[in-house]
């Protein structure tokens, strides 16, 4: 069992919205098992993976449907994002949106963790 730790300098001036991102984008390479010595992805494969598990992590585009998000802004407000990620959040959520008018069953467990289902 490893142990990980993640660190950012705190005395910074980088927004909040930039240390959530990428304290989640560290947190999803040791979920997705990216720190693991065996794992054979390319490093570029790896940082797209992280940056996913980052923004549906903090803005999920159920959650995104529930708050009724209509532009950047709304986003940003919501969801304490940077305005770069909730341009890529808006993106992914539109993509969402043409997939299925229905939620699926992890979303609806997701949505009840917020009290939102």
């Amino acid at each position: 069992m490893y142990t990980y730790n993640i660190y950012y300098n705190d005395s910074s001036d980088i927004d909040d919205s930039r240390v959530h991102f990428t304290i989640m984008h560290e947190i999803g390479h040791i979920r997705l098992g990216h720190l693991d010595e065996d794992i054979d992805k390319p490093d570029n494969y790896k940082e797209s993976e992280a940056n996913f598990y980052a923004a549906y992590s903090l803005a999920p585009p159920p959650m995104i449907d529930y708050y009724a998000c209509a532009n950047q802004d709304d986003l940003c407000r919501t969801f304490h994002v940077s305005w770069e990620m909730s341009g890529y959040c808006l993106e992914r959520y539109v993509k969402w949106l043409s997939c299925s008018p229905y939620y699926t069953e992890h979303e609806t467990q997701l949505m009840s963790l917020f009290g939102a289902a």
